[in-house]
């Protein structure tokens, strides 16, 4: 379930979202890449901050 996106703010784009299952066993897990950060807390919320620029 989609909490909130923003599309694009300074040139990045803002997902956060809710899972019903378990995607991770981690209480916190993150990883980054050139282009993205991902954070997954408790498993479940999935916060994204990517460089909308990249992908366009």
């Amino acid at each position: 379930m989609e909490l909130f996106s923003i599309k694009q703010v300074l040139g990045f784009g803002i997902f956060v979202e809710w899972l019903d299952y378990s995607a991770s066993d981690s209480i916190i897990e993150a990883k980054t890449s050139q282009n993205e950060r991902e954070l997954w807390l408790f498993g479940r919320l999935h916060l994204v901050v990517s460089k909308e620029r990249a992908y366009a």
